[in-house]
């Protein structure tokens, strides 16, 4: 078994691990590189668990915004949108264009904020280094 892993989901710092058996992994590629290429993968859609969020506030179901995409002339199924969701597939930049028009919102509300390190945790970040190489 090897484990893939993502830090933070939702505003939450914790690993997301994934199991990956050797058996399921392609045969043109190491094992290693399966794993990396899956995490790789997830790092590739940002915006899917703002749409998601963006879904949810206007309490619409994924076939009910689906019907939307569709009629802006966006080729989406219910199982796509389900997997960009979820962060299982990679969103176009088209597929972002459409996300926005069919919220109404701006291309940047799509994206996640990036949080930069506060004070406190650059200077726990700088104790741990020191701690390991010995000084005090």
């Amino acid at each position: 078994m090897f484990e893939a892993g993502l830090y933070g989901k939702r505003g939450e710092s914790h690993k997301i691990v994934r199991r990956v058996s050797p058996e399921r992994l392609p045969y043109t590629c190491s094992p290693e590189f399966a794993v990396y290429a899956w995490v790789m993968q997830r790092k590739a859609n940002v915006i899917g668990q703002n749409v998601a969020k963006f879904r949810y506030q206007r309490n619409w179901t994924q076939d009910e915004l689906v019907a939307k995409l569709q009629l802006l002339g966006c080729y989406m199924t219910r199982d796509i949108l389900a997997n960009i969701e979820t962060q299982r597939r990679i969103v176009t930049d088209i597929q972002v264009r459409f996300f926005a028009e069919v919220f109404g919102i701006s291309l940047a509300e799509l994206f996640p904020v990036l949080r930069r390190n506060d004070t406190q945790t650059m200077w726990l970040t700088e104790q741990r280094a020191k701690l390991r190489s010995g000084q005090s």
